[in-house]
C-alpha cells in the first residue's frame, strides 16, 4: 500500500459542536440524546471542558477494565 492510499483513505476525525459554548471540538463527549418521532435520535455533544456541567463521566454502574 502506498503512502497516498493510506493518507487519502483515512476517515475524517469526529468533530462536533459543543451544546454549551458552541465551539467546535475534536474531542466531543456525548452528554445527551434527544429522541425524535420517526427519525434517528439526536446525539448532543460537549467539549471536554463543558462536559462536566452535564454529568458526563463514569457512573457507578460503569465497569473499569
Amino acid at each position: 500500500m502506498t503512502h497516498d492510499a493510506l493518507v487519502n483513505d483515512a476517515p475524517e476525525p469526529l468533530t462536533a459542536w459543543c451544546v454549551h459554548c458552541g465551539r467546535r471540538t475534536s474531542a466531543p463527549v456525548e452528554v445527551g440524546v434527544m429522541e425524535r418521532g420517526s427519525s434517528a435520535p439526536l446525539i448532543q455533544y460537549a467539549c471536554p471542558e463543558d462536559a462536566v456541567r452535564y454529568g458526563a463521566g463514569p457512573s457507578p454502574a460503569d465497569e473499569i477494565r
